[in-house]
């Protein structure tokens, strides 16, 4: 049986960017069980989502194409969105499919 992993100590943290509710980045000291330490960890932290692979019947496919602004172009993707607070995955997933 594997030993348990130790987990790192968070001796620091700092909120370097903060875009609620949809980005947050945070700057950490962490130390590592080894005794090792990263003085500028960072950490990105989103909101939940929910991404489907939908599969037709026939067996294709099925994926939507939308413009991405950080490439600058419309590019296909599967279907997918952010959950909504108190919403549970499966019903963001019936609501994306249809948006």
């Amino acid at each position: 049986m594997d030993k348990p992993k130790t987990p790192w100590v968070t001796k620091f943290v700092a909120t370097v960017f903060d875009a609620a509710p949809w980005m947050t980045v945070n700057k950490e000291h962490v130390a590592f069980p080894n005794g090792g330490e990263i003085e500028d960890f960072y950490q990105v932290i989103l909101r939940h989502f929910a991404l489907m692979v939908p599969i037709t019947s026939d067996g294709k496919v099925v994926m939507v194409r939308g413009y991405r602004h950080g490439p600058g172009r419309s590019e296909f993707a599967f279907p997918g969105g952010f959950i909504d607070p108190g919403e549970a995955p499966d019903t963001a997933v019936s609501r994306e499919l249809l948006e």
